[in-house]
């Protein structure tokens, strides 16, 4: 068992108890300001040949030895191959801030705090001496972390992934010194100064006027707008056909525009109303300058950026894609707040954030406030439907799924039925009514679900337990019967039913003729013994059969025969009629005959004697 002889050795193993594993990477740390003030900036640089996916590293500030984290960013986005990231503080001078730079307060370091790059669980790179205390600063000789700008030299191949390891130490080396507050060694990889690298410029706060929005016009007329003309095949589509049928007419005319040309849109498409020369940013719901965009002045804290908001890194990276620029999901967006959102699925849960709390964070998914859950829902919805894999959009097929934790791998986003109870909780408002016609007139294409909301039932409500009504199909009936049946005999009526959807079924049977029968009125079948009768006699009987739902009746007619005894006896008693009637009549002509012969001897006995 290994002994801990002293403080430092127990600390040291603590150290490799927390941090995590190390590795070499494509990315390093090239850079480091630590100048007057707020001026503090870093540099990371894509030292290989190739483009580098942003997705899982992280810059992590621990202050003053601490082995917990003071601040965390993860990044997002590509870096081209040889090429720099700058991650500036908020309050920094202009000069230290990259246009397409990121403000952070992971860059709210003194010269006595770490920094690490991770990727993942691993370590990639580090500055400073990772839990340790250093008083002031790290130095030696001309070297300090403390008012100076230090550049990583262009021989250095590989991080320092060892983070706990003596600062500078053999990495001394690898680092160049200058004076303070120099800056003009960011955004580019090397020792010397940049060429051509743009800053934010100086712009007044109060500038309303969008200087680098490009001028484009407008493709069509939404006053002339013709909804069965556009909605042509949507509009007459059953529920199956409904979401091709809708991808089919909002494709048609749909112009790609550049990602220039979206700041133009967006200062139309989300202009305040109660100000022309503001937007409103979609998660604060702040009105802020058109001009204060981070095109012009930089991704710092006070200016707004577009926001994908199916996020970009799910499924297309490029503005070469259509998705890429499509401006039905782009909407503006405090800088710091976006990158707080960065790539996350939508659900409910977290925390509030600082800057705007009516938003909700956690380590998978981000909540916007009420008044935009609706908006995001069905500017999602149509990228779903909107995004089906065409060649022609060079997009991937988009699909929202019912999970949060969607991986940047693929082109899914969540979380669908979260985002279905939204849409149905934050109707359409008149404001987004507004932004469909406005991005349709720069665009050429329509959000179908701001027009027609009711077609997103039909296609995602059953998913969510929402479907359309099931229609449940009648029972059907056929009936298993002799046609006649004897006096005495034990009748037995049988049913046959088929029900579609294997319902659980009621019988009633009754009976139309006056005979006296007993039979179970509920039975499946009817059971019952024919009676005795003198002469052929019909029985009628009906049947109901209820599923619940629906109520069907079938009618039987049987005819009742007669018994041999009973034919036999009528038959004799009506040839004993008979001829009682035959005698009758015999005695009757018997006796006149017999009178009418005496009567004449009577006569001619008279006359003769």
């Amino acid at each position: 068992m290994m002994k801990i002889k002293n403080r430092w050795q127990l600390k040291a193993l603590l150290i490799a108890l927390i941090i995590p594993s190390t590795v070499n990477a494509q990315l390093i740390i090239t850079e480091y300001v630590e100048g007057g003030s707020l001026n503090k900036a870093i540099e990371l640089s894509n030292i290989s040949g190739v483009e580098l996916d942003l997705t899982g590293y992280s810059v992590t500030l621990y202050s003053n030895g601490a082995l917990t984290a003071t601040d965390s960013l993860a990044l997002t986005g590509t870096l081209a191959a040889q090429s720099a990231l700058v991650i500036y503080n908020r309050g920094a001078e202009n000069e230290f801030k990259i246009l397409d730079g990121v403000e952070s307060n992971v860059a709210s370091f003194n010269g006595d705090d770490a920094l690490l790059l991770t990727l993942g669980d691993s370590i990639v790179d580090s500055f400073g001496q990772y839990g340790t205390d250093p008083g002031s600063s790290w130095s030696s000789g001309n070297f300090n972390t403390k008012d100076k700008t230090l550049r990583r030299t262009a021989s250095t191949i590989e991080g320092d992934n060892i983070p706990s390891d003596e600062f500078p130490g053999i990495s001394l080396s690898q680092w160049v010194v200058f004076d303070k507050d120099t800056s003009d060694g960011l955004g580019c990889i090397g020792e010397l100064s940049c060429v051509d690298v743009e800053r934010v410029p100086e712009v007044s706060a109060e500038d309303d006027i969008c200087s680098n929005c490009p001028t484009i016009d407008k493709i069509v007329d939404s006053a002339t707008y013709d909804e069965s003309a556009y909605y042509l095949n949507a509009l007459i589509a059953a529920d199956d056909d409904l979401r091709s049928s809708i991808n089919q007419d909002i494709s048609k005319d749909h112009k790609k525009l550049t990602y220039s040309e979206v700041w133009t849109v967006l200062t139309n498409s989300d202009e305040d109303p109660n100000d022309s020369g503001k937007v409103i940013e979609i998660y604060s719901g702040r009105s802020i300058g058109k001009g204060l965009n981070a095109g012009l002045i930089g991704n710092s804290g006070d200016a707004w950026n577009r926001e994908h908001v199916w996020a970009k890194s799910h499924g297309f990276p490029s503005d070469s894609q259509y998705a890429f620029t499509d401006a039905h999901h782009l909407r503006p967006a405090d800088a710091s707040i976006n990158s707080e959102r960065g790539n996350l699925d939508f659900d409910e849960g977290g925390v509030a954030l600082t800057e705007a709390p009516e938003n909700f964070k956690d380590n998978d998914s981000f909540e916007p406030r009420d008044e935009v859950k609706g908006d995001v829902a069905r500017m999602l919805f149509y990228m779903d439907v909107r995004y089906s894999g065409a060649v022609a959009d060079n997009t991937p097929d988009l699909l929202l799924v019912d999970y949060v934790g969607t991986s940047t791998d693929t082109a899914e986003l969540g979380k669908l039925c979260t985002l279905y109870s939204w849409h149905n909780a934050d109707p359409v408002s008149t404001w987004e009514q507004n932004r469909n016609n406005i991005v349709y007139e720069f665009q050429g294409n329509r959000n179908p679900f701001i027009d027609h909301p009711e077609w997103i039932k039909p296609i995602f409500g059953e998913a969510c337990g929402d479907g359309s009504p099931v229609v449940n199909l009648a029972p059907a009936i056929t009936i298993d019967a002799a046609t006649t049946a004897n006096s005495g005999e034990v009748v037995t009526i049988s049913t046959n039913v088929i029900d579609p959807e294997n319902d659980l079924l009621t019988y009633f049977w009754t009976q139309e003729s006056t005979l006296e029968l007993t039979f179970d009125e509920t039975s499946n079948s009817l059971i019952f013994t024919a009676p005795e009768v003198d002469i052929d006699t019909v029985a009628t009987f009906n049947v109901v059969v209820s599923d619940g739902v629906n109520d069907v009746q079938e009618t039987i007619s049987m005819t009742i025969l007669a018994t041999i005894e009973a034919s036999t006896e009528a038959t004799d008693n009506t040839e004993v009629n008979e001829a009682t009637e035959i005698d009758e009549t015999k005695k009757s002509n018997g006796g006149s005959a017999f009178l009418f012969p005496l009567l004449i001897l009577i006569f001619l006995r008279k006359k003769y004697y």
